[in-house]
């Protein structure tokens, strides 16, 4: 009988770490299973909009475009990776006052780069409407009527702002078939952008972005 319960014990304690390895094995396998459902998920998106500054002081509307990749985290939650650019067909001028004397500034183009936090919160049969919100980098390339103004670091004064950027977002998706979607969105922006070498240098900080995006 002891030898039975002895034989008993071996064979458990020798089976114990082939069921942690397969559990082990199991886990695993689910994060892989999880892990390739979400980049099946993954959708990429195209459209149009238009850069609306609240004050038209500095910068007028322009148009832009956008291209983002959506990865899923959950059901209802996703993350978003964003690339805005646009840009002005006509002359943005304004007026650069510096210490001792004016110039003249043009801004010709902008980029925007954004990760967006984005969540669903009221669904409909065929649609559903969602928030987000964003954080990213904003450029816009400038010129100025005078010819290569250089700062101490031998780099041009007035060739363009960049600021860190802020975005909360509202979103209205709906199907167009069962494998394409529309999105109507409104966002709004917060940016700092500062002009270089300035005495006003402050130049806005909200801006209105309207656009419509096609999933593909």
């Amino acid at each position: 009988m002891e030898r039975f319960a002895l034989c008993i014990l071996l064979l458990h304690l020798n089976l114990m770490p082939l069921w942690s390895q397969y559990d082990s094995i199991r886990t695993i396998d689910r994060y892989v299973d999880d892990f390739d459902e979400m980049i099946e998920n993954i959708s990429y998106r195209g459209g149009m909009g238009l850069f609306i500054p609240a004050s038209n002081q500095h910068f007028r509307e322009a148009p832009f475009f956008e291209f983002n990749m959506n990865v899923p985290t959950s059901q209802v939650n996703s993350v978003e990776f964003a690339i805005q650019f646009g840009g002005w067909s006509r002359e943005n001028n304004f007026t650069y006052v510096k210490r001792l004397d004016t110039l003249k500034g043009t801004s010709n183009i902008f980029f925007n780069g954004l990760i967006k936090l984005k969540k669903d919160i009221i669904f409909f049969n065929k649609s559903f409407i969602g928030i987000g919100a964003g954080i990213g980098i904003s450029t816009i390339l400038i010129a100025t009527d005078v010819i290569e103004p250089q700062n101490e670091d031998n780099q041009a004064l007035y060739k363009g702002m960049t600021s860190f950027l802020l975005s909360p977002e509202l979103e209205y998706i709906f199907d167009v078939t069962n494998k394409t979607q529309m999105s109507i969105s409104f966002s709004v922006q917060y940016a700092t952008y500062k002009l270089k070498a300035a005495l006003q240098n402050d130049i806005g900080k909200w801006y209105y972005m309207p656009k419509i995006t096609y999933r593909f």
